[in-house]
């Protein structure tokens, strides 16, 4: 009898917290939250766009550097045929990091420029930096 009694006691006291229960979260609150997710989703995208830039940067620069590995008897991660290719692979990257100063700079190398190598070098050491933070 004492069991039956608590148990009906206790199915009561379900019964009574159950509508507390079934009114789940507010409207605010679910907005808010669906708020915060949709801006940590953005920051996470923005991260990944951010490192995907870091390495086309870095990239440029060890493209950059092929004439001064085959120079010194190094091997290059790259491999270009002729200095018309490394242009052009050099030009695909400036279009794909879509970054006018990085064609302009490469356009100056093509024209010889004797200081174009060197700024080049800075401007994506100063982007990789910039991206880094």
């Amino acid at each position: 009898m004492k069991k039956t009694v608590l148990v009906a006691l206790a199915m009561i006291v379900v019964l009574l917290l159950l509508p507390s229960c079934a009114g789940g979260v507010s409207e605010e609150e679910y907005d808010r939250v669906k708020a915060d997710l949709a801006a940590a989703q953005a920051q996470l995208e923005a991260a990944n766009k951010d490192r995907a830039d870091v390495l086309a940067y870095a990239e440029t620069i060890d493209v950059l550097l092929y004439p001064a590995w085959t120079d010194a008897g190094m091997t290059p991660r790259f491999s270009f045929d002729n200095e018309v290719e490394w242009f052009l692979d050099l030009n695909k990257r400036a279009g794909e990091l879509k970054d006018q100063k990085v064609s302009n700079y490469i356009k100056a190398l093509q024209n010889e420029d004797e200081t174009a190598m060197y700024n080049l070098w800075d401007y994506c050491l100063g982007r990789i930096e910039q991206l880094s933070k």
